[in-house]
């Protein structure tokens, strides 16, 4: 008090008014520490929401999406010794997809999250919508492209590749005469759940290459669109169709009419294949092969360079099978038990060659 004070007289300056000043300049630093400016005090009273468009029972991304948000809060919270430092919260929207945007918008309004991450190629499109009236609301956009929103952070997996070593697995399984459930016709199938720019530019052309890279350039692919991602019976019957029709491997990729598929496989002795994360408790024997991204991984990664302010908005990281962030579920005991092994060095093989650029399947 007493050298503040000598301080102000010497400058002529009011001492009890320098007092004032000095306290609001140090609560001033604290805020800016708060907001930011120091990366452990910046991850204090961080909200997040994890906005799901759909539902997490029965979708592998959105059941790693929130995985990998609460691995990265729990870690947080484990570091400051604080339980309740950064907080989650979950919503789901549901399957119709034309009241993703209202919700997302409603999400956004109560201005109560520092961040909010989602998982879909189509939610940027939301968020370019609301953005004008939010401005400096953050988002952290799993599988999806930034499409210039100056406040998204996105990282956007090769579906490309993923689809091209199912598409690999689902030829070689296929054409492999000791297989019981397959058949000689080379005929291979993929359930969409609907219809998107990445289903049909990604997906679907790199499935059919893996597996008439694998078989032959002569085998077929018979492609069906459930049209949700809900529905298990419409599911089990077009299923069944494609089964009656040849095929003896399918792909599916349709959210909770994944089960449909399976039950349909199951009745035929046919085989199944899961996209995103490992399957097979689902049907050990039926679902013989699972491609894997790991998004929780990733998310977790992300999320946590936010909370600690560190996470880059407004650009999309890109990432693949040499980032490790895209491989084929080979580490199971039932990958092991129920695929032959020439099918497995096949498929390690590939993803060496792949993850060292010494394959090129593009």
């Amino acid at each position: 008090m007493t050298s503040i004070g000598k301080s102000a007289q010497r400058k002529n300056i009011n001492p009890i008014r320098m007092i004032v000043l000095a306290a609001a300049m140090m609560l001033f630093t604290a805020a800016g520490l708060w907001a930011g400016g120091n990366g452990e005090a910046a991850s204090e009273n961080f909200t997040i929401a994890v906005f799901i468009p759909g539902q997490i029972q029965g979708s592998p991304t959105y059941e790693l999406l929130a995985r990998g948000v609460q691995q990265a809060a729990d870690e947080a919270n484990d570091s400051m010794d604080n339980a309740e430092a950064v907080s989650v919260k979950v919503f789901e929207a549901g399957y119709n997809q034309a009241e993703w945007g209202e919700k997302l918008r409603n999400l956004t309004a109560t201005g109560s999250y520092d961040l909010i991450v989602s998982s879909n190629p189509s939610i940027p499109d939301l968020i370019s919508n609301i953005e004008p009236l939010f401005p400096e609301q953050k988002y952290l956009v799993m599988d999806a492209e930034n499409s210039g929103q100056e406040y998204t952070a996105a990282v956007m997996l090769n579906q490309y590749e993923q689809a091209y070593l199912s598409g690999y697995f689902a030829g070689l399984v296929s054409a492999h005469d000791s297989l019981e459930g397959a058949n000689s016709q080379l005929k291979v199938g993929l359930l969409a759940g609907q219809e998107y720019p990445v289903m049909n530019n990604e997906i679907q052309p790199g499935y059919i290459q893996g597996a008439r890279d694998a078989a032959s350039p002569e085998l077929e692919v018979d492609i069906r669109v459930l049209g949700n991602w809900y529905d298990a019976e419409k599911a089990r019957e077009l299923a069944d169709s494609m089964i009656r029709g040849g095929v003896d491997v399918i792909l599916t990729i349709a959210g909770s009419g994944n089960q449909g598929v399976v039950s349909a496989a199951e009745a035929a002795g046919t085989y199944v294949l899961w996209y995103d994360s490992p399957g097979y408790e689902y049907a050990p024997g039926t679902v013989l092969g699972s491609s894997m991204v790991n998004i929780d991984e990733l998310t977790r990664e992300m999320v946590g360079r936010a909370i600690r302010r560190e996470l880059k908005y407004g650009e999309t990281r890109y990432v693949g099978i040499s980032e490790a962030a895209v491989d084929y579920a080979r580490d199971y005991d039932e990958y092991r038990e129920f695929v032959p092994e020439d099918i497995r060095r096949r498929m390690d093989e590939l993803i060496d060659g792949i993850a060292d650029g010494s394959i090129q399947i593009r």
